[in-house]
């Protein structure tokens, strides 16, 4: 068939298919840019989101180090009261004690009579 078709004819057509061929190639272009700029924006969002991820991590485990310092002073504080406790009510019974011995018969309860 394309013997039949005149020089002009055939250069009109494959024009026409050039030109045909240049849209689909720009609109291609033009998707290859939008998907390109999308992959950069999600690359960059991940780096985001990792770097996010690493920041909060690192504040996890300075609040868990806090965590374990403060059970640890806590623990430390319960034993010195625990202490101090026992250190007080021992004085209290030896002061008690010492004001019994001590207490003239005079001012010691009264005997009914």
């Amino acid at each position: 068939s394309d013997a039949s078709l005149s020089d002009e004819e055939k250069v009109r057509i494959l024009k026409k298919e050039n030109s045909r061929l240049r849209q689909e190639c720009n609109k291609a272009n033009v998707e290859c840019e939008r998907l390109g700029k999308r992959l950069a924006y999600l690359i960059n969002a991940d780096r985001a989101d990792k770097s996010e991820m690493e920041r909060l991590t690192g504040i996890l485990d300075e609040k868990r180090r806090e965590e374990r310092v403060s059970k640890s002073r806590n623990k430390a504080l319960e034993e010195q009261l625990r202490r101090l406790t026992s250190q007080f009510d021992d004085l209290k019974f030896k002061v008690a004690e010492a004001d019994s011995m001590s207490a003239p018969l005079s001012f010691r309860a009264p005997r009914k009579s």
